[in-house]
């Protein structure tokens, strides 16, 4: 089963996936995914770079859904379709609780662009 946790940054993807997953069950961040292979701070995308992490992406969640586990997928990106997961989980966290929650962290100013992007296009 593959189940997808979306929101904007600062919305509780992380705690809800974790405090849902079971033994032998995955979680994967999709965002920290794509921070680990480009070395880019999260949130920042290099438009040269887009190819290929769409792929490694897509990869993923194939693997995820070809697997006999449940498979929590963590992403910011609200433009993932329904039809790629079993579920949806959009967190519903008000902008003002997400922008507080962000404040203080690193790359605080990617976060809250990330948030502001979130809340125009929902």
């Amino acid at each position: 089963m593959l189940i997808a946790i979306c929101g904007p940054a600062g919305s509780g993807k992380s705690t809800l996936a974790y405090s849902m997953r079971k033994e032998g069950e995955v979680v994967i961040d999709l965002d920290s995914l794509h921070q680990a292979f480009t070395g880019l701070p999260i949130h920042i995308q290099e438009s040269s770079l887009h190819g290929f992490m769409m792929a490694v992406k897509n990869t993923v969640i194939k693997r995820a859904k070809e697997s006999d586990t449940t498979a929590y997928i963590i992403f910011s990106n609200y433009k993932y379709t329904k039809k790629d997961f079993d579920e949806v989980i959009i967190m519903d966290t008000s902008k003002e609780v997400c922008l507080k929650r962000v404040r203080g962290r690193q790359q605080e100013t990617a976060l809250v662009a990330n948030i502001e992007e979130w809340f125009n296009h929902v």
